[in-house]
């Protein structure tokens, strides 16, 4: 996962949402996996509700990926990027959804 999030850091600090969007996504999906024993590339926004565990946390952090998950899918499908708020901060709601998975209530 430090590779990714080395990459995040990168594409932020150079303004690129694609790249930056592709690796924070990487960084979730890592992060997913590990706590649930799967391979990274099969955790999606899609997947999240069929994969979803108690024990990664409440509706709220699941909700939160998602959305996150729908971030991705918005700029890498349509492109644009004018809908996005700026990528520190995005930064930093990930790292406020890493932090929480895993964390009971």
């Amino acid at each position: 996962m430090g590779a990714h999030r080395e990459e995040m850091k990168s594409a932020r600090d150079r303004r690129d949402p694609h790249a930056f969007y592709q690796a924070a996504c990487r960084v979730l999906q890592v992060a997913l996996a590990r706590q649930l024993g799967c391979y990274p590339e099969s955790i999606t926004g899609k997947e999240i509700n069929a994969l979803w565990v108690p024990s990664l946390g409440d509706d709220q952090i699941k909700s939160s990926i998602q959305e996150f998950f729908q971030k991705v899918d918005a700029l890498r499908y349509s492109g644009g990027e004018s809908q996005f708020v700026p990528l520190e901060k995005e930064e930093l709601e990930l790292e406020s959804i890493l932090r929480q998975l895993g964390k009971k209530k």
